[in-house]
């Protein structure tokens, strides 16, 4: 019976002994994510390629940076964090070395900042995306989104808002996507309130295909069903629009009422004005007139 126990015990002692290495795995990852987050908020840190990895509450830093200041300051941020055990600081000073980022002045700095706060503020318009809780970083026009979002539907929703900040020429997207399934009502709730985002993607989808254009067909998007309107001048264009639609995430319906029809582009031409015409007289010729005023002179010679 003794010995069955000890069996037991034994047993048990692994399987804490393999859980508890997993959770400090996941720690460790966490860690080295949070201290290399400081580093890239950090302006006198951010330019260098700095790398981190954490063991057991251990971090290692390696990397170049060009003075001593920036690499005693790598290491005091990390060390900073209460579940740090110990920093073996293996970052290297290299006066000569690149930053990875070009420099920015001051100006520069400023307008980034105002950037990343345009992102937020149109994040926190959105009422799908309310209650997540999103960074946004701006480096020389290139925008950093983190944070942690419920699916890849909204991951990919806020990289097409960030992207559409004026200010903003590229976008980093470093989301992570929550595990787990979501349920039938909260994918009915991501549809309907953004119905706005998924029309403006079907209609840049429409517009960068040469085979139509967005001025003759109209998009509105109502609780992830799409609604095509408008003329084309043959089947296969009408066909090429639905297939489009059906074919952008968030759309899960397509009701194409789009005409087909020779005389799509009629409403576009104006009418030319042509001139009056005065009655001909006698061994004469008629003289072209705009209302009331003629276009030649009298005494002028017509050929």
């Amino acid at each position: 019976m003794n010995s069955v126990l000890s069996c037991l015990m034994v047993v048990m002692a692994a399987g804490t002994g393999q859980l508890d290495t997993v959770e400090e795995s996941s720690s460790d990852s966490a860690l080295s994510a949070r201290i290399e987050t400081t580093f890239l908020f950090n302006e006198h840190l951010s330019p260098y390629d700095i790398s981190t990895t954490s063991s057991n509450g251990v971090v290692t830093l390696s990397g170049g940076v060009p003075t001593h200041i920036q690499k005693e300051l790598a290491g005091d941020l990390a060390a900073s964090y209460e579940s740090v055990r110990g920093v073996e600081n293996r970052i290297t000073v290299e006066p000569d070395v690149a930053p990875s980022i070009p420099k920015r002045n001051f100006r520069r700095k400023i307008t980034d900042r105002s950037v990343s706060a345009s992102v937020r503020t149109r994040l926190m318009y959105r009422k799908n995306l309310r209650g997540l809780t999103i960074k946004a970083l701006t480096i020389n026009k290139v925008v950093t989104i983190s944070g942690m979002v419920d699916s890849e539907f909204q991951k990919e929703e806020i990289e097409y808002i960030a992207m559409q900040t004026k200010g903003v020429e590229r976008v980093i997207n470093q989301l992570t996507v929550r595990g787990g399934e979501i349920d039938e009502d909260t994918k009915n709730f991501v549809f309907a309130s953004s119905d706005e985002f998924v029309e403006q993607r079907v209609e840049e989808s429409i517009s960068l295909n040469r085979h139509l254009s967005v001025r003759r067909v109209n998009v509105e998007v109502d609780g992830g069903v799409c609604y095509l309107t408008g003329t084309v001048q043959t089947a296969d264009e009408s066909r090429l629009a639905e297939s489009i639609a059906i074919n952008t995430g968030g759309v899960r319906e397509v009701r194409n009422t789009i005409r087909v029809g020779s005389d799509v582009f009629l409403d576009v031409l104006e009418p030319l004005e042509m001139p009056e015409l005065e009655p001909l007289e006698a061994g004469g010729a008629a003289i072209p007139t705009s209302g009331d005023t003629p276009l030649f002179s009298e005494g002028a010679r017509i050929d």
